[in-house]
């Protein structure tokens, strides 16, 4: 006679538990500062609604050579063209694919005011912000890695 084992409720609920955790954290781990590939801007990712937006909270280098604040001048938009870079909203509409890649979202360059595709993938500690404009062969990827706490804001 073979007897089964009966593995108690308790073990898949912790397996349960577990695996939602993990997705969690996966979703939450873009959230934060994290300074861009060059380390001369500070992004600020966060949760908007049902997806994930960034936007500009620190310059190395605020001011043109020519003294004056960088401005969106490029905005495709003119009322948008006077507003300063810290503080622009440039990532929207990003959502978690449940595979550790973000997609679907947009990211708006005010160095050319155009407005690119954008995925992201995270190894928990970095990013690789990939922009392209429609397809994605074509495009750049940058390593993005979380600021220094001391990192000034705008």
């Amino acid at each position: 006679m073979i007897k089964y084992i009966q593995r108690p409720a308790s073990v898949f609920s912790a397996f349960i538990i577990a695996y939602a955790l993990t997705g969690s954290a996966l979703a939450d781990s873009i959230e934060g500062r994290w300074l861009t590939g060059k380390r001369k801007v500070a992004i600020t990712l966060f949760s908007c609604g049902d997806a994930y937006c960034g936007r500009i909270d620190w310059l190395a280098k605020p001011y043109r050579k020519d003294g004056s604040l960088k401005i969106d001048n490029e905005n495709p938009d003119p009322t948008l063209r006077d507003r300063p870079y810290c503080g622009i909203e440039i990532i929207t509409a990003l959502r978690p694919d449940g595979s550790g890649v973000w997609t679907g979202g947009d990211l708006y360059n005010p160095q050319d005011g155009r407005t690119y595709d954008i995925e992201i993938k995270t190894d928990g500690k970095a990013l690789d912000v990939r922009a392209y404009l429609g397809i994605r062969l074509l495009g750049k990827t940058e390593n993005w890695i979380q600021a220094p706490a001391d990192t000034p804001g705008c």
